[in-house]
């Protein structure tokens, strides 16, 4: 197994009843509006970046502890909307970069600009890079997805509202309007892309295994 690529976080939605009916910073909800905060949550899971502070109730890391967290300590603006801070408790190693818009025509084009960011670390140390993908509908609001990476030309996501795991599986004719780079500055992992026949994008895996 690649390392990162699976886990319980991978089934986590947005609705789940464990933690649905937590606000969102005193307005709405994880169920109604929490499509961000949880795909962020998946991609702390999933790098293996240290949990730090739990708050009170809770046991283990998933969407429920890590909005109780921004509750606490001020992660939200007016509205509800995630301010990009107030989880350094729970992820202390956990960092957020810039929000990239892209212009991308088609999904052959947004697989080939995702799959450049992911083959760059960030910054000086080059720290792993973790993707939320913010996208739209012309009826719809704007949803948030997690990246997974690229795999035969296709981008693959962690949905917090659905159970596909490509873009064009749940969002075909839906816009994509930019990413936010997040990293991990303690996961010994690097991202290795295959060369083949066509590149494959393999994600993460210990830096011992890449000569297996």
């Amino acid at each position: 197994n690649v390392a990162g690529s699976t886990g319980e976080f991978a089934s986590w939605r947005q609705f789940d009843k464990m933690w649905k009916g937590i606000s969102l910073g005193g307005s709405s909800s994880v169920g109604n509006a929490g499509c961000l905060v949880t795909s962020i949550s998946m991609q702390i899971a999933r790098s293996g970046t240290k949990i730090g502070t739990l708050p009170s109730g809770y046991s283990e890391f998933n969407p429920g502890a890590f909005v109780t967290t921004l509750n606490n300590n001020g992660g939200f603006e007016s509205g509800g909307n995630f301010g990009w801070r107030g989880f350094q408790s729970i992820a202390p190693n956990w960092g957020v970069g810039d929000f990239i818009t892209l212009n991308e025509s088609n999904n052959k084009e947004l697989a080939i600009a995702i799959s450049r960011e992911l083959s760059s670390g960030y910054g000086n140390e080059n720290y792993q890079k973790f993707l939320v993908l913010q996208i739209h509908h012309a009826t719809s609001s704007q949803h948030w997805v997690a990246v997974n990476g690229v795999e035969n030309d296709e981008l693959t996501i962690y949905d917090p509202a659905m159970s596909g795991t490509t873009l064009d599986d749940n969002y075909k004719n839906w816009v994509v309007d930019g990413y936010r780079v997040m990293y991990a500055k303690d996961v010994p992992f690097v991202r290795v892309v295959f060369c083949d026949a066509k590149a494959y994008d393999a994600g993460y895996m210990e830096p011992e295994r890449v000569t297996d």
